[in-house]
């Protein structure tokens, strides 16, 4: 009796935890889904770098796939076509690509993307059925690089590189070992899973029966369930998905994808109410959202003569706005005050459809159909390169081609919002922002030591002298990212300067200024001008319109690396390769020499043909294939094989098109053990002389990894541009630490 009792209250501690486990979903954004062709929603995906949603719809080639921008603005104009049988879509972190599987046995696929982030192809990259049903829906996870399926029974965990099964999980088992009830497959959509990466939670499938999105750790042990709002449509098989950080529902009968993130804790089955950011599509009344959208491109009035059609409401927004506020608003609401990329009918051509990117507030009536919009720069660096603004304006629409959002009212003349036109080097402005205006005027290797006016020691004085030297060390072109570090480097970006977010933070004499380039305020720029630490630039006065001076914010401990806080030591800027095995895995190559016996011989004289080899792709020292048959990446044996390693092999690119070489020395019990065979390899590389001049970056220490980064010193040899030289030890699961040495290129693929 006393074993039955305490059964019950543990069935009851039991359930009252699950049900505090469900937490509410709210709505964040929509996606309206453009085109005709397709009922179901195939599935979403949100492209990291950038920063776009791509969105498809199952059942042919021909049918739509859009993309949107990450405030959820339609930028693909028309009818963009899926050109594969999509069913999944996932953007591959460790490729930066975005990439899908098909239906059946059509294999998965690869888009190519133009400049704007469009489809304009894609190829094969996995041949066949790689999932276990024809209509399965693959997700990308990060943390395994592997593609996740479900069947509406058993998640499966695919492989990347041989497409092959490497583990599964039984819903049901996951079930009955987090204490749920009976297990019915038709109680789920039976065509998807989404991979979150939360610890714990990493799996989600929807039980369409409770209206629950169930999380479940990788251990199979249920960590959450939130509770669908009682409103979304919850379909059997596709319609639903995850994709930067939010769960998404696709409604047949709007054809909308609406995006939801994790709200509060509720004991049942109910949803707080959901947060509205915006209505998209047609219609011109006025929605819960700040913004207004631009709907119908062409109703824009271009060259519109606000002061002299409209005086009594101009004279209206004097009394209500000020005189300088609206002289401000009559510049720049018509062609000639806006920017030079969209300031003439012929300069918008091509352009023009592509305005539904823009983020718009609506300020005024003009007359009874038109309507007066603001469009800040500062809301706007997501849109395409080529639409960007670098100061605020304001256009006159028709009010008929806008979803108009809440009525905003305009900034003042002396706000942060609109930015002073012409030549200005004063700091007036009104911005806390600084625009370059010439990019061309820069001082890239200008010594600030050695300026007159004592602007180094200002620096170590105002920031302290650790922080003062990291300024000074990112001031100059070494200490930007590798993309633009050189002047060939900067000549395929320099005129898109004028789009860096900058601060102006100090003056140099009377005719230069030192500005700051925050990383964290710049996601929008091209991945070559973009790097992990803050950048600061020297401008000719003449050469900026000026904000605010503020005080730039230093972290000189991520900005070294070794947080000794010298300034003298760290990384160069470069943005970091991505570290471990590349292509084959760690040790999981069988096709290589990995049996063969420890290799001897000289190893800076091995080292050193390694490195002439690296222009070339390797071809010198490129061996036997030893790839399997239809494998996605190619590997080779190397004739090459190092003194005191036991398994070197070459295999195809992970991120780029260069040949990689890998080899792999002893596994030790201990760090320290691995950390001397590390050091004493690394002072070895550092004595070879192959036409290229190595320097050593500090260590970077990690909990289950320690790596040198060794790369070219500017000037760099040419060919040896993008060389990186990766020796590391990691710790395995196993317990013991692999050591190893890889030689590959860091040139993105994007």
């Amino acid at each position: 009796m006393r074993l039955r009792f305490l059964t019950l209250v543990l069935l009851m501690l039991a359930g009252h935890a699950m049900a505090q486990q469900t937490k509410s979903l709210q709505k964040v954004m929509q996606l309206k889904m453009q085109g005709d062709g397709g009922s179901n929603g195939a599935a979403i995906a949100f492209h990291t770098v950038n920063k776009k949603y791509y969105a498809a719809m199952a059942g042919n080639t021909t049918y739509p796939l859009c993309v949107f921008n990450e405030q959820g603005y339609l930028v693909s104009g028309g009818q963009v076509e899926s050109l594969a049988d999509v069913r999944g879509l996932w953007f591959n972190t460790r490729k930066a690509k975005l990439q899908g599987n098909a239906y059946g046995e059509n294999g998965w696929f690869e888009y190519t993307l133009d400049g704007n982030g469009i489809p304009t192809d894609h190829r094969i990259i996995m041949e066949n059925a790689s999932q276990p049903d024809p209509q399965s829906v693959g997700t990308f996870a990060a943390k395994l690089n592997q593609v996740l399926f479900f069947d509406g029974r058993d998640i499966y965990f695919y492989d990347v590189i041989s497409g092959e099964v490497k583990e599964s999980l039984s819903l049901e088992e996951m079930r009955k070992k987090s204490g749920m009830g009976s297990f019915d497959a038709d109680d789920y959509n039976n065509s998807t899973v989404f991979y979150t990466g939360i610890t714990g939670q990493e799996i989600g499938v929807v039980n369409t029966a409770t209206r629950m999105v169930e999380l479940y750790g990788m251990s199979g042990q249920l960590g959450q369930k939130l509770a669908i709002p009682s409103g979304v449509s919850l379909y059997t098989k596709f319609n639903c998905g995850y994709a930067n950080g939010m769960y998404w529902f696709f409604d047949q009968s709007t054809r909308t994808w609406t995006g939801y993130k994790e709200g509060s804790a509720t004991t049942g089955g109910t949803t707080t109410q959901p947060v509205t950011t915006g209505t998209l599509g047609g219609g011109t009344g006025s929605s819960n959202s700040k913004y207004t959208k631009i709907v119908t491109v062409g109703d824009l009035y271009s060259s519109y003569n606000l002061a002299g059609s409209n005086a009594d409401d101009v004279s209206r927004w004097r009394s209500e706005w000020g005189s300088s506020t609206v002289d401000k608003i009559l510049e720049l609401s018509n062609e000639s005050g806006w920017p030079e990329n969209i300031n003439t009918l012929s300069k918008r051509d091509g352009k023009r459809e592509r305005f539904t990117q823009y983020m718009a507030y609506y300020i005024a009536d003009v007359g009874s159909d038109k309507v007066l919009l603001w469009l800040p720069k500062a809301e706007n660096q997501n849109v395409d390169s080529d639409l960007r603004l670098p100061f605020d304006i304001y256009m006159v629409y028709k009010k008929s081609a806008v979803t108009l959002g809440q009525k905003t009212r305009p900034p003042s003349s002396a706000g942060t919002g609109t930015k002073t036109l012409g030549g200005g080097t004063g700091s007036g402005s009104g911005s806390r922002t600084t625009v370059i205006k010439d990019p061309g005027q820069l001082y890239s290797t200008y010594d600030l030591e050695k300026d007159e006016s004592g602007i180094a020691s200002l620096l170590r004085n105002t920031y302290g002298t650790a922080a003062g030297n990291e300024i000074l060390k990112r001031a100059v072109e070494t200490g930007w990212p590798s993309g633009i570090s050189t002047f060939t480097g900067r000549n395929s970006y320099r005129e898109g300067f004028i789009n860096f977010v900058a601060y102006y933070i100090a003056d140099i004499g009377t005719d230069k200024v030192l500005l700051w380039i925050p990383m964290n305020k710049n996601g929008h720029m091209p991945a070559a001008c973009r790097g992990e630490n803050d950048i600061y630039m020297v401008y000719a006065r003449s050469a900026v319109t000026l904000g605010d001076k503020v005080k730039a914010t230093v972290n000189v401990k991520q900005a070294t690396g070794s947080g000794s806080g010298t300034g003298n030591g760290g990384d160069d800027g470069r943005t970091k390769p991505i570290t471990g095995v590349l292509g084959g895995g760690s040790g999981s190559n069988t096709n290589t020499n990995a049996g063969k016996t420890v290799a001897t011989g000289n190893f800076v004289t091995q080292f050193e043909t390694i490195i002439k080899g690296y222009p070339g792709n390797f071809d010198n020292i490129k061996g036997k294939e030893t790839s399997e048959p239809n494998a996605t990446f190619k590997d080779w044996e190397s004739k090459i094989h190092l003194a005191g390693s036991y398994n070197n092999f070459l295999t195809d690119g992970f991120v780029n098109d260069h040949v990689e070489f890998t080899s792999i020395f002893d596994r030790y019990s201990t760090k320290q053990a691995a950390l001397a065979k590390l050091t004493s390899l690394v002072a070895d590389i550092m004595k070879t002389r192959a036409g290229v001049v190595l320097e050593k970056l500090p260590i970077e220490e990690k909990d289950k990894s320690s790596i040198y980064y060794i790369v070219p010193k500017t000037p760099v040899a040419k060919g040896f541009e993008f060389l990186v030289i990766e020796a590391g030890m990691y710790l395995e699961t196993s317990g013991k630490w692999r050591v190893q040495i890889m030689v590959y290129s860091e040139e993105e693929d994007f």
